[in-house]
């Protein structure tokens, strides 16, 4: 019988840099003698999140948490509610605390957490945590065996429209803070050594930039952390950055320096002086606000220097309308500038547009309005339906758009 004839050289680089990720991972598993190629043929991914739960590759949820059953086989239901969740994110210790709230004697927390149950009102929820806590509080503090054991929980998801459980693992959770050298195992499993890696849409979630942090390192390539989080590379290139976390100078070591991000979605309440925020192309900043019905200012606008930003949602009314534009006369922005926002109803966006019209100098030319900046330039403005190639980034029905564009001569209307 013959023997089949190995892969070529290019052929595994060209193999390797179309597969997917978690395919890759497997396949590097099983075939050894492709790890030293696989590390320097960057890895893509189409989609990749990380926060404190879980992270989130392509279309595979890896989620870690501790989960407790009782001995007895009498766990509390609103416990195995807890562990169909996925459990405690946090390293825990063996009596179940978390190591964040290690503050405090026993006996301290004790006597607060019975007034607590005393003089507060709770629903049936908090007051079986609490007594839960209470329990276990006293067991750590006379030094007696808990009555449950602990796991970690390894859950693989693939989300298809719903999430739909591939595969979970657990193993017993002694509460040595097992959780951090999971996460740290597993993002090692999934990126590798690997020189760059490209990634098309990366996702910081909630709580890790949070506990981030940076300190030298030893290594020639450098670690990309975030909490519990790392990724050993020496480049980063990333098209759609979202961030729902202070990033810092975090990120910055790791982009290829010749490498613009293209778009980044950021949290209106997050600081916009880090360069990566400053320098990307398209920034869209998410102004779900945190006390209902109230929204923020189009002010936001004069705020940024950036050539295109987007607000999913904002207020405005004829002041901050003038104020805006009176801003960009100041500013004198360059032609090609754009700005944006979202609107869920036909009648709100023409609300907006008939506030710039009433400024005095508005002129109106077909269906668009012209507001001047100087000698050379001029907003255009112009509302209307959202169009299919722009709903990735708009998810609004209507959108109204401003654009420094060049002044010319066209026979100009005075907007009534």
């Amino acid at each position: 019988m013959p023997l089949s004839k190995p892969v070529p050289y290019d052929a595994q680089k060209s193999i390797l840099s179309f597969m997917d990720p978690m395919v890759r991972l497997e396949f590097s598993q099983r075939c050894p003698a492709i790890r030293k190629i696989n590390k320097i043929i960057p890895q893509k991914f189409e989609y990749f999140e990380t926060d404190e739960s879980c992270f989130e590759v392509n279309q595979t949820v890896i989620r870690l948490g501790i989960i407790k059953l009782y001995k007895n086989g009498k766990t509390p239901k609103w416990i195995l509610e807890e562990n169909r969740d996925g459990g405690s994110h946090v390293d825990l210790d063996r009596y179940g605390l978390s190591y964040r709230l290690q503050f405090g004697r026993d006996d301290e927390n004790i006597e607060f957490i019975k007034e607590c149950l005393e003089k507060h009102s709770m629903t049936d929820l908090e007051r079986a945590r609490k007594l839960e806590e209470l329990a276990a509080r006293k067991l750590r503090k006379d030094q007696k065996e808990p009555p449950f054991e602990q796991f970690l929980q390894v859950e693989f998801l693939e989300k298809s429209g719903s999430m739909k459980l591939k595969n979970c693992e657990f193993l017993v959770y002694d509460g040595n803070r097992i959780i951090k050298k999971a996460r740290e195992y597993l993002s090692k499993k999934i990126f590798g050594e690997n020189e760059k890696i490209l990634v098309k849409t990366f996702e910081i979630g909630p709580n890790i930039m949070e506990r981030a942090g940076m300190g030298p390192n030893p290594h020639p390539k450098r670690s990309f952390h975030f909490g519990e989080f790392s990724i050993k590379a020496e480049q980063l290139k990333i098209v759609t950055l979202i961030i729902n976390n202070p990033i810092g100078n975090q990120l910055r070591p790791f982009l290829d320096p010749n490498h613009r991000i293209r778009r980044v979605f950021l949290n209106q309440n997050l600081p916009v002086t880090d360069p990566i925020i400053q320098k990307t192309d398209f920034l869209i900043i998410n102004t779900n606000n945190t006390i209902p019905f109230i929204l923020p200012t189009i002010s936001i606008w004069n705020r940024l220097k950036n050539p295109k930003i987007h607000l999913p949602k904002a207020s405005f009314d004829d002041f901050w309308v003038r104020r805006a534009w009176e801003s960009w006369k100041m500013e004198q922005p360059e032609i090609g500038r754009v700005w944006s926002v979202g609107f869920e109803r036909e009648e709100k966006m023409k609300e907006i547009l008939t506030c710039f019209g009433k400024i005095e100098e508005a002129e109106e030319r077909g269906n668009r309005l012209y507001l001047p900046i100087n000698e050379q330039s001029e907003l255009m403005i112009w509302g209307e339906e959202t169009m299919e190639n722009n709903k990735e980034w708009c998810k609004s029905k209507w959108i109204v758009q401003i654009e420094v564009v060049a002044k010319n001569s066209a026979k100009r209307k005075k907007y009534n």
